[in-house]
């Protein structure tokens, strides 16, 4: 992909552009990605969380599906404190939404629609951004980290 952006610019979560005044060179990424990545990646912004602005993204070509913030598991046996948050918060030993960001959500139907659009690719491993890793049943785990926004109840 080396050449698909001019050197010194960035790509961006929309809205991040307006939190992040100083990166003059950010590009935001209102649902198309740039051409030379269409073949290779997929994005889905994560809508009705606007506290986060956060994008998912699947890399085709190895089905493993980038996320940043919305889903965390934390299985490390961290020190008491961390592992009383997380437990609280409902991501220790388990993939999940954080209790937090759930309670953050404004849009519901806008969050269940991402959440049904991620949920249909083709998922073999999850990578989030707080060092963890999920290759065994990445599908059926990310069902069920979704499954309260992909049902009728709120």
């Amino acid at each position: 992909m080396a050449g698909a952006l001019p050197a010194g610019s960035a790509m961006g979560a929309p809205g991040l552009a307006a939190k992040r005044p100083d990166l003059p060179q950010l590009h935001s990424l209102d649902q198309a990605l740039p051409a030379a990545w269409q073949n290779s990646l997929q994005m889905q912004p994560f809508a009705g969380l606007p506290i986060l602005n956060e994008c998912v993204w699947l890399h085709q070509p190895s089905a493993s599906l980038v996320v940043t913030d919305v889903l965390q598991y934390y299985p490390q046996d961290f020190s008491l404190s961390a592992r009383l948050f997380n437990s609280l918060n409902g991501t220790r030993s388990r993939l999940a939404m954080p209790r937090a960001l759930r309670f953050a959500i404004r849009d519901r139907t806008a969050a269940s629609a991402a959440a049904a659009r991620i949920c249909a690719w083709p998922v073999q491993r999850l990578v989030l951004a707080h060092d963890a890793l999920i290759t065994e049943d990445a599908q059926q785990q990310l069902n069920q980290a979704l499954a309260f926004l992909l049902s009728d109840k709120p």
